[in-house]
């Protein structure tokens, strides 16, 4: 975890070392990858308002941007919920605190097992889930592999995600 004064904040290295795992907390909550990466640009973009304005102390991250994104998604979930007529079901496991315990169990997991992958591998799949997403043609001229390559190993880091998880379920 970093701490930083308001000073030193560089948000360009903070929102690249971070927002996987920013985004990694909102998926375990059940939200969209699309959604996810919306509402970690959301509350990457209200943090650095705030550190603008000089309305923050002190910076920790990533836990301050996680906090401000699972609020973002809550609230998201809540208005999904009214908008389709959902059960109260969704919106009370995101906020139970065993549930929470889970998702931040599940995004460790998934953590280590791309730790455990190539460098390749591990620059593939940040790419693809950053903020904002890059597309497979750019992320594959970047890496210097095919679109094709780039797109199965997505497939196989997600396969070994969902395994780990699995074995822990």
């Amino acid at each position: 975890m970093q701490s930083r004064s308001r000073q030193e904040v560089d948000w360009d290295t903070a929102v690249r070392d971070h927002n996987a795992r920013v985004v990694a907390s909102l998926l375990a909550l059940s939200v969209p990858i699309h959604q996810a990466d919306e509402l970690a640009s959301q509350a990457w973009a209200r943090l650095i308002e705030q550190e603008r304005a000089g309305e923050l102390t002190e910076i920790k991250l990533p836990g301050l941007v996680i906090k401000q994104a699972r609020f973002l998604a809550l609230t998201w979930l809540k208005t999904r919920e009214r908008e389709v007529g959902l059960s109260d079901d969704i919106a009370q496991a995101s906020a139970d605190p065993v549930r929470a315990l889970i998702a931040r169990r599940d995004v460790e997991i998934a953590l280590r097992v791309l730790a455990t992958c190539s460098a390749s591998a591990q620059a593939v799949f940040r790419s693809l889930y950053d903020d904002p997403p890059l597309p497979h043609d750019v992320v594959a001229q970047r890496v210097g592999l095919s679109v094709q390559r780039v797109r199965q190993i997505l497939c196989e880091v997600r396969k070994k995600i969902r395994e780990a998880l699995e074995k822990t379920s």
